[in-house]
């Protein structure tokens, strides 16, 4: 029954021993705020260049399967030409 009680007690506790230090407490949770915004627009700026490196990648492969149909198909028009004129 006296468990509430405690509890409540406890809870009461830790906020005075809080507000007592709230200087530190906004120091010390400023730095994290800032060193967290810090590490979120670092991060931002690397998936940008990530996401510009796997661009241009893509777009090399997509030009070089073009290429390679392109050249496919020249073969074989090549090859039909050259049956028409043995024949």
């Amino acid at each position: 029954m006296a468990l509430p009680f405690v509890v409540g007690l406890a809870i009461g506790a830790g906020v005075v021993v809080a507000f007592n230090k709230i200087g530190s407490l906004k120091e010390t949770l400023g730095f994290g705020v800032d060193k967290t915004k810090e590490l979120a627009a670092c991060g931002l700026e690397k998936s940008k260049d990530v996401a510009a490196d796997l661009k241009e990648t893509v777009g090399a492969t997509v030009a070089c399967i073009k290429e390679k149909k392109t050249a496919k198909k020249m073969a074989k028009s090549t090859e039909i030409e050259i049956e028409k004129e043995e024949e």
